[in-house]
């Protein structure tokens, strides 16, 4: 799990990352992966932390390859995980500026 952290976060850790490649779909895969991994353990904290943590990360995927309904679903999740271990210290901030574009772009298919 660490390394699917590693490898797709904002920050450049590696000189090979399929993120910073434009290897959308197979940095989406190795963090469904490990997202699923973590729901396997999910009555842990520390796991359940981590899924909210990858969820970011792939959502910074979606939001590059405009998947604007993938990004709501991962908003959903990440806000669901806040909502449901608030009270233990778990909190992953959706980016202000992707929520207000995911909205916007949520707005524009419903006019459309």
């Amino acid at each position: 799990i660490y390394l699917a952290t590693a490898l797709f976060s904002p920050t450049p850790t590696f000189a090979k990352e399929p993120f910073y490649l434009g290897a959308y779909a197979a940095a989406v895969q190795q963090l469904q992966k490990a997202a699923a991994l973590c729901e396997a353990h999910s009555d842990s904290l520390t796991y359940a932390d981590k899924k909210a943590e990858l969820l970011t990360c792939l959502l910074d995927v979606y939001f590059e390859m405009q998947d604007f309904s993938a990004c709501r679903e991962c908003i959903r999740e990440i806000d669901s995980i806040n909502h449901k271990y608030q009270t233990q210290g778990i909190c992953r901030a959706v980016p202000a500026e992707i929520r207000k574009r995911v909205q916007a772009a949520s707005k524009n298919e419903t006019e459309s």
